[in-house]
């Protein structure tokens, strides 16, 4: 994220009225990596990250019980990893969409 044309000073900058941090008027003129920062779009990343890999382990699962042809008792364990499988891609194609957020910069003012 690049801002220019502030005045010198300390700034601070609020995603969603969470703090993301502070930074000087040079830095944000120069950019500011937002990913390398606590920020509601990494965390849902993350979240997303982490239902793709259950994704992968129920699919690794449901292969293996394939292949060693898995005696799961009464119905089809194969259907119910795979209506599993169908769920967690739903979720995660939801929980990718963007979403919008509220930026904030606000000067900070030195403590006298």
């Amino acid at each position: 994220m690049t801002i220019a044309g502030l005045a010198p000073g300390q700034y601070e900058l609020k995603i969603d009225s969470d703090s993301v941090g502070t930074f000087s008027a040079e830095q944000l003129s120069a950019g500011v990596n937002l990913a390398d920062l606590k920020t509601p779009m990494r965390s849902q990343a993350q979240t997303v990250g982490w239902s793709i890999r259950d994704r992968v382990d129920a699919h690794r699962i449901a292969t293996r019980m394939l292949i060693a042809k898995a005696d799961v008792g009464a119905g089809s364990g194969q259907d119910v990893l795979e209506k599993y499988n169908d769920s967690l891609e739903d979720k995660i194609y939801e929980m990718a969409k963007p979403k919008p957020h509220a930026f904030s910069l606000t000067r900070v003012l030195p403590v006298s």
